[in-house]
């Protein structure tokens, strides 16, 4: 492994641990409310993030929510695809018992 691919690999370590602290603060907070909508849910909070990211970054829109910068977006976006792989997952445990 390259000098570059290991500063690659502890920067990500080091998001990841972000994202996964969020996940838990958030949880901590609304529940497993991510799941009970299933898949579909899970897709449209998904979009909602893109589409924040559209007007973030296509329309140059400043943010009048504090806390939802860019980042704080792509940190929500890229939560809710782990929270969907996870639910996808604990399906396919569940289907296999």
């Amino acid at each position: 492994m390259s000098t570059k691919q290991k500063q690659i690999k502890r920067d990500l370590q080091k998001i990841t641990k972000e994202l996964i602290e969020i996940i838990l603060q958030k949880n901590a907070d609304y529940g497993d409310s991510y799941a009970n909508l299933g898949e579909r849910g899970l897709f449209v909070r998904a979009h909602d993030k893109v589409m924040r990211l559209q007007t973030l970054i296509w329309e140059k829109k400043q943010p009048k929510v504090k806390n939802e910068t860019i980042d704080d977006t792509i940190k929500d976006l890229t939560n809710y695809c782990l929270l969907w792989l996870h639910f996808r997952q604990q399906k396919k445990k569940q289907a296999n018992l």
